[in-house]
This record gives structure tokens, C-alpha cells and sequence, in this order.
């Protein structure tokens, strides 16, 4: 279990033996919907790395500024 100091947050940490490389195939494995599935994509920035957080049902745009 992850707990984080700066809010009130608890995670248990799953690992799969198949992998969930795609929003869809988390939500199967924990047998949820997929709009339960938090992604995130970190993208290098010109003065910092930027992470983004969607739900899983949503796509992220890497072009779009």
C-alpha cells in the first residue's frame, strides 16, 4: 500500500502478469469500467517534464499545445 504525505491518498500497488499496456486491458484485469482507470503520460517540456493524468476512457493528445 502507497500512502502520500501532501493529501489523503491510498494505492495498492498490482502487478499483472500479462501487463496492461492499454486503458482496456486494466479495466478487464481489475474487472472495472474503463472510465474508473486513471492513465498518465509524462511528456518533456522545454524547462520541465509535464504529467498528464486522464481518465481512462479519454485520449491524450501529444501534438496538441
Amino acid at each position: 500500500t502507497l500512502r502520500s504525505k501532501n493529501i489523503n491518498l491510498f494505492a495498492k500497488l498490482r502487478t499483472f502478469e500479462q501487463g496492461t499496456r492499454t486503458s482496456e486491458e486494466a479495466a478487464y484485469q481489475l474487472g472495472c469500467n474503463i472510465s474508473n482507470i486513471a492513465k498518465s503520460i509524462v511528456i518533456e517540456g522545454k524547462k520541465c517534464a509535464i504529467v498528464v493524468i486522464k481518465s481512462g476512457i479519454n485520449r491524450i493528445d501529444r501534438e496538441r499545445e
